[in-house]
């Protein structure tokens, strides 16, 4: 019984002495072979690990990849020598932490809701006005900017070129497909530009997307608007934002009285059929819609 003790102590000792060696080998082996630039700061990334990672050329081959077709390449360059840029840590080494969003739980608090139908209340002639174009009603509007963001309360806390940047690395190293975050990174950049922004201030989420509503740069381009007329579309702006909602669903296909038709709709905004029913419960709840289940 003692010998077996002794040696169980001895697997403990050795367990704990090279544990931290197979943790730094990981991490070197993802790096090596590239050219990485620390994003300021990287809490994270250790420097003895940052030291293994070799100049390779991937730098410069995404910033040339981004040139190609932009109207300005000096932007591109100006972006990719600001010191920055780089590698984001909590998304090259995510914590494993379970999401306090999940189940969207948080939405149906009673503090939650006061806070929805205030909004709704204070903006209500404006989202009337929305829903005269689109045909989406306030409540829903109210409902997508209350989950995506607290109704512009939490914008992100990633910045968004970084997050191209880290995921595009990502996926080189593992041999997948960069085409559509090249696509985004590009479209953002050109954003940035059109709008006077400074990029690399820019926040959003760990997917890229940002503003009051949360787009990703495509989504933008393509179905963001300027409701507010002065001339320029801004995320960052509330109006702008909550005509940009029900732009993208109507043109997503929301349908007056057609649930599947507008839960549809709603999945298309997050890929989520949990996202799309929370989104639409929420919005029944504080449009004190009682005779019906629908909009």
């Amino acid at each position: 019984m003692e010998r077996v003790l002794k040696l169980f102590f001895l697997f403990l000792l050795l367990l704990f002495i090279f544990l931290p060696f197979f943790s730094l080998y990981h991490a070197i082996k993802l790096g090596r072979g590239a050219e990485v630039r620390r994003a300021i700061p990287i809490p994270y990334v250790v420097p003895k690990i940052q030291k293994e990672l070799k100049k390779h050329g991937f730098h410069d081959q995404l910033r040339v990849t981004l040139q190609k077709g932009f109207n300005d390449p000096r932007f591109i360059d100006s972006v990719f020598n600001d010191p920055r840029l780089g590698l984001d840590s909590l998304i090259l080494f995510p914590p494993r932490v379970v999401p306090r969003w999940k189940g969207y739980s948080f939405l149906f608090t009673e503090e939650s809701i006061e806070r929805g139908r205030s909004f709704l209340s204070k903006n209500k002639k404006e989202l009337k006005r929305v829903d005269s174009v689109f045909s989406v009603p306030p409540s829903v509007v109210v409902a997508i900017l209350k989950v995506e963001t607290d109704i512009g309360y939490f914008l992100g806390k990633y910045y968004v070129p970084n997050v191209f940047y880290t995921k595009y690395y990502i996926n080189r190293k593992r041999g997948r497909s960069v085409f559509h975050l090249v696509k985004q990174f590009r479209i953002f950049l050109e954003l940035s530009q059109k709008n006077n922004w400074d990029p690399l201030q820019i926040k959003g989420s760990w997917a890229g997307a940002f503003g009051w509503c949360q787009f990703m740069p495509f989504s933008d381009k393509y179905y963001a608007i300027d409701w507010n007329g002065d001339g320029v579309v801004n995320l960052f702006e509330k109006e702008d934002a909550m005509a940009s909602i029900a732009n993208y669903l109507f043109e997503n296909g929301w349908y007056k009285k057609s649930k599947p038709r507008q839960l549809k709709s709603l999945w298309r905004y997050n890929r989520s059929n949990t996202y799309a029913r929370a989104v639409y419960e929420y919005a029944l709840i504080i449009s004190d819609n009682k005779k019906s289940h629908i909009f």
